[in-house]
């Protein structure tokens, strides 16, 4: 397998070079061709492959890296996460003590409204007592 490659950008490599060009087996190139997964030259029962068409099928077989986070990231985001719960504990404890202010307020209100009403009922009775 130590032929030498053409040196010409676009010539067609035998399946024995395109094999050597991208460090498989022959016989995986070969069944490469027959599922159509590497583009190729058929000139009569000969076989041939463009070197961009080899190129383009290796890009295609990378595998991009995962992120594997360190355990000091997953530290600190459960600290930050630690963090978030407080927070969202004390909102949670301001807004009750909000909404019973409120209802307080609400209370009281109500309380004078109807205070308001009996004065003024009150007021309307007098009245028709008074002839």
């Amino acid at each position: 397998m130590s032929r030498t490659l053409p040196d010409r950008p676009f010539a067609l490599l035998t399946v024995e070079q395109a094999a050597e060009y991208l460090l498989v087996s022959k016989s995986l190139v070969q069944h490469l061709s027959a599922a159509r997964q590497i583009t190729f030259t058929r000139l009569g029962r000969k076989t041939y492959f463009q070197q961009s068409d080899l190129d383009e099928y290796s890009g295609r077989q990378r595998v991009e890296a995962v992120y594997n986070p360190s355990l000091s990231d997953m530290e600190k985001w459960d600290s930050e996460r630690i963090a978030l719960q407080k927070q969202i504990i004390q909102l949670s404890n301001e807004l009750i003590k909000m909404r019973a202010r409120i209802d307080t307020i609400e209370e009281k209100m109500s309380r004078r409204s109807l205070f308001r009403k009996l004065t003024v009922w009150i007021k309307v009775l007098k009245k028709k007592e008074k002839p």
